[in-house]
């Protein structure tokens, strides 16, 4: 279909990709390889086209420690097709050392002092991610006669990535800072959470989606709908379904724009994804749900893709996702 699109000239397109990336400070990073796929929120700063994130510590390492490759996705509460902008990114992931010109620069940027960061028992990991290739979605680009689905690919990712400086990490160290801080940590009564889960989950309804081959991570924002406990997606195609064809982990990331660390909300969901039949019972009921005419998606040359049911488990809370797959 974006073989036969409108498409913008670069030096446009950059320009309207870099204005959106800076009216946010906001996304979600999936991480991972196979079963270990994993979908952060988290505040970024973007600095000459590349993206830098600051970060104690957690399974996000793990991740970048097996798969440098990894996914971003930016969007906002989806409210109708027409007024609708995201980005989805697929980037390299770098690991910046410590206290380099580099790594004081985007301390700088975040007005961090430097001796504050020293006086740490250890600084924090600062994560800095190259681009390699962005999608844009802006539904105001049909008013100017191009599609509102554009790609851009960076040509110059792979000099920037082959000159990155090289040092030796201390991921076990960062993949470990949560696992030892939650083992003191007090918790919710499950009963409690699960109902904090439910009612964040319901007062949203857009997140974004990680799904992933060997090779290649896509993050895509989309719209859910939340019903009895699943999660259901409608989607006409795309590169999700190559990474759900080789690898049926999945994970959902939804939040808000970071305004503060004593404001700040998200959830997380991992899980298994698995395909249901189109025009079957629930893909019906999902129809009725949404208020989508049978008859009009059977006019269509090919219907919907059909539903994929994700089992989620994330610390010991079961949450079952459904998407569909138009």
């Amino acid at each position: 279909m974006d073989k036969n699109s409108v498409h913008l000239e670069e030096g446009a397109l950059r320009k309207k990709i870099d204005s959106y990336i800076k009216a946010h400070n906001t996304c979600a990073l999936a991480t991972g390889l196979k079963s270990n796929l994993r979908n952060t929120s988290i505040e970024y700063n973007y600095v000459d086209g590349c993206f830098y994130f600051f970060s104690e510590g957690g399974l996000k390492f793990k991740g970048i420690q097996e798969n440098k490759n990894v996914g971003i996705a930016i969007c906002e509460p989806y409210v109708g097709f027409s007024n609708y902008k995201s980005v989805e990114v697929e980037v390299v992931a770098i690991m910046v050392e410590p206290f380099s010109d580099e790594y004081l620069e985007i301390m700088k940027c975040r007005k961090i002092p430097v001796e504050t960061m020293k006086k740490l028992p250890s600084p924090m990991n600062l994560i800095k991610v190259v681009v390699t290739n962005i999608d844009y979605l802006d539904s105001e680009l049909k008013k100017e006669g191009f599609s509102n689905r554009q790609h851009l690919e960076r040509k110059e990712a792979e000099s920037e990535v082959k000159s990155a400086h090289k040092w030796n990490m201390d991921y076990d160290a960062a993949i470990n800072y949560w696992l030892k801080r939650d083992k003191t940590t007090a918790r919710v009564k499950e009963t409690v959470l699960k109902e904090k889960i439910e009612s964040y989950i319901k007062a949203h309804n857009t997140c974004s989606l990680a799904t992933g081959t060997t090779e290649k991570i896509r993050n895509t924002p989309i719209e859910y709908n939340y019903i009895d406990g699943y999660f259901y997606f409608f989607s006409e195609g795309g590169l999700k379904f190559k990474g759900l064809k080789e690898n049926k982990n999945v994970s959902i990331a939804i939040y808000e724009p970071y305004s503060g660390f004593s404001s700040l909300k998200s959830v997380r969901a991992d899980g298994i994804a698995s395909m249901i039949e189109p025009f079957s019972d629930e893909y019906l009921k999902i129809l009725e749900y949404k208020k989508v005419p049978v008859e009009m998606l059977k006019k269509l040359e090919h219907p919907m893709n059909a539903l994929y049911s994700i089992d989620v488990t994330d610390e010991g809370i079961v949450i079952d996702v459904r998407f569909l797959q138009p």
